[in-house]
C-alpha cells in the first residue's frame, strides 16, 4: 500500500496515544511522535505490534522504520 493511501501519514491514532502528546501514526520527521514506532519498540502486549508471536524487540525493524519517518518531510 502506498503511503498516500495508507491512512497513516499525519493521522491522529484511532486505538490510544501510547502516552505520547500529540501523536500520529506516521508524523513525517518525527520518530518520537508516531505511534507506529512506538508500539514497535514495546514489549506490552497491549500496545505491541505486532501484539502476538514475538516477545523480542526487532532492532534493525525499528532502527529502519525510525530511518524512514526521520526522512519524511511530508505527508505525500
Amino acid at each position: 500500500t502506498a503511503l498516500a493511501d495508507a491512512a497513516a501519514c499525519g493521522v491522529t491514532p484511532e486505538k490510544g496515544d501510547v502516552g505520547i502528546s500529540g501523536p500520529q501514526v506516521v508524523a513525517p520527521g518525527e520518530p518520537e511522535q508516531s505511534v507506529l514506532l512506538a508500539r514497535m519498540e514495546s514489549l506490552d502486549t497491549s500496545l505491541r505490534m505486532p501484539n502476538v508471536g514475538s516477545n523480542v524487540i526487532d532492532t534493525e525493524a525499528v532502527d529502519l522504520v525510525r530511518s524512514w519517518i526521520t526522512a519524511l518531510e511530508v505527508c505525500p
